[in-house]
């Protein structure tokens, strides 16, 4: 939501519909550093920078945009700690976490797959 934005609030006049969109300025969107400062809420309701628990690295990516079924799509690759966690509990966890923040039905249009290991 900070890079892509959220709408807070809408204004409909005669002829249009303005809409308010929450995010970062456009200057710091494309830097790691403004990833790397981003807070997550923890299971405790405490702000965590997203740096104490990650590794971020800036690599080059497909210019292309993606389909999956005639949809456009967004693949997130992960490499994990297995001494740590396993594929089938982060999975589950992610699918809990979309269940319960009722995404699918905040953003209808959104729609997930796990595959890849989980699959296999």
């Amino acid at each position: 939501m900070a890079f892509d934005g959220l709408i807070i609030d809408e204004l409909q006049t005669v002829d249009d519909k303005i809409r308010y969109r929450l995010q970062y300025p456009p200057g710091e969107k494309g830097k790691l550093e403004t990833l790397k400062n981003l807070f997550v809420i923890n299971q405790n309701g405490r702000p965590i920078p997203l740096r104490s628990f990650t590794e971020l690295e800036s690599r080059s990516g497909e210019a292309s945009i993606k389909h999956y079924f005639e949809k456009r799509a967004i693949t997130v690759f992960v490499d994990i700690d297995r001494k740590i966690v396993d594929v089938k509990t982060i999975n589950g966890d992610l699918a809990e976490f979309i269940d319960e923040e009722k995404l699918l039905a905040r953003f209808p249009g959104i729609r997930t797959w796990f595959g890849g290991e989980l699959e296999q």
